[in-house]
């Protein structure tokens, strides 16, 4: 048995702002630095959206947006996600 808890997976979504253009967002509006840099990467999704004119809901937007990542690219520049993708498997 293991546990294992993903603490701010909106860095993932910032890490790819071009999925953001697809769903009618302001991509030119993410941090230009590293996603993992980002402190409160919900707070700053959240704010993207807010500034789009959108509402962001953590669950029902992240889930419309996760789905256009490029999971190879996370793997890649992630480990915690290449590590939960791997314990899934």
């Amino acid at each position: 048995m293991f546990f294992f808890m993903v603490q701010e997976a909106e860095a993932w979504i910032l890490s790819q702002p071009n999925v953001l253009k697809v769903v009618g967002l302001k991509a030119n509006l993410v941090p230009k630095c590293p996603a993992n840099e980002i402190s409160k990467p919900s707070s700053v999704l959240a704010d993207v959206y807010r500034k789009s004119g959108k509402q962001y809901h953590k669950v029902s937007e992240f889930v419309k947006v996760f789905t256009l990542l490029d999971t190879q690219q996370l793997k890649s520049d992630f480990s915690e996600f290449r590590l939960l993708i791997e314990k899934l498997q």
